[in-house]
């Protein structure tokens, strides 16, 4: 199963252990991250993290020394769009799984404490507890509550609740630029958001992560969820502000792959004919090559080649119309029903 855009761009961006270190000691309470080095924190790779969690899949997880002596402490940093109630049930198998799999590796050691961290983006304050004891129907009787407890996991995992921060609050954290503007972009994401307009008013963060060195992918990593999270920002104008503050290679790197989305005829699942402002004298262009992936996909889709009245219907459709029939061609059950009049 692919990973949904939330989940591509935050593992991209917090998947670097120059871009996670702030975000998470700014989650870790002061005198815990006091005694973090974190110039030694790592990334788990990937198949090791599978070694550890089996079938379980968290989002990142980075191992790191604590104090001066080798002691090893993992923190579990994982990212919600939505509440969830039950994240330290979660949270808690995730922590059962890394600790089995290391005392099978180290046998007769003690465990590696294990700090779960959420990174929260959701449109709503997070309203659940933190605590795993809340979780527990523990009775009404006080008494009895008090004597199950410490026969209870007890833990509260470290939340950072984006709806709860300001922009400044956001920019002033003292990060990098590049996580920063991801949290940023991660706050506001949404199908109303106008990220052309937002990196209007971002657009000092915006030149600072032109400046800043940073991976040659995040660029595109980050236009790629932008058209996925947003129904109204227009490609052209975004690529503008951009261009402005950072350079035209930059501009034309947003250009290329806000086209290569549309020629696929969809972004991250969902249709890109809303995207506006692309490149005059090309649109036809990618009208026709839109209307000839279009058979092609219909063919690989229903293995079928589709009939010579569908042919002609394909050859003179608009974008309006390819649009229509993108977004149905992964649920319907024929040819004739995506090509249906509405």
């Amino acid at each position: 199963m692919g990973q949904r855009p939330h989940d591509r761009l935050f593992k991209h961006i917090f998947g670097r252990p120059e871009n996670a270190g702030g975000a998470l000691r700014l989650m870790l309470p002061p005198a815990l991250a006091a005694r973090i080095r974190f110039d030694t924190l790592a990334l788990v790779p990937g198949e090791s993290v599978s070694e550890r969690l089996g079938e379980r899949r968290c989002d990142l997880l980075y191992e790191v020394q604590l104090g001066d002596r080798p002691t090893l402490l993992h923190l579990l940093f994982e990212h919600q769009s939505t509440e969830d109630r039950a994240m330290g049930l979660r949270l808690l198998r995730y922590q059962v799984a890394i600790w089995t799999s290391w005392a099978r590796a180290h046998p007769g050691q003690k465990l590696p404490p294990v700090v779960p961290c959420v990174l929260y983006h959701g449109r709503r304050r997070w309203r659940s507890s933190t605590a795993f004891h809340d979780l527990v129907d523990l009775g009404d009787a006080p008494e009895a509550a008090e004597a199950l407890r410490p026969h209870l996991p007890a833990f509260r995992f470290l939340i950072d609740d984006l709806s709860q921060h300001t922009d400044t609050d956001i920019t002033t954290r003292g990060l990098p630029p590049l996580p920063a503007l991801v949290l940023l972009i991660l706050k506001h994401a949404g199908a109303d958001a106008d990220f052309a307009t937002h990196f209007q008013d971002w657009r000092l963060l915006v030149r600072d992560v032109g400046r800043a060195p940073t991976d040659p992918d995040a660029w595109s990593a980050i236009v790629r969820y932008i058209l996925s999270a947003s129904d109204r920002t227009r490609v052209d104008a975004l690529a503008q502000v951009v261009e402005a503050e950072v350079g035209p290679e930059t501009k034309e790197l947003i250009m290329s792959v806000a086209d290569r989305l549309y020629d696929a005829g969809r972004v991250e699942g969902r249709v890109e004919g809303r995207v506006e402002g692309r490149v005059e004298g090309r649109v036809e262009g990618r009208v026709e090559g839109r209307r000839e992936q279009m058979a092609k996909s219909l063919k690989y889709r229903f293995g079928v080649e589709p009939s010579a009245p569908q042919l002609a219907r394909i050859a003179a459709a608009d974008e309006v119309t390819l649009d229509r029939w993108s977004a149905r061609i992964f649920t319907a059950n024929s040819v004739a029903e995506v090509m249906a009049d509405a």
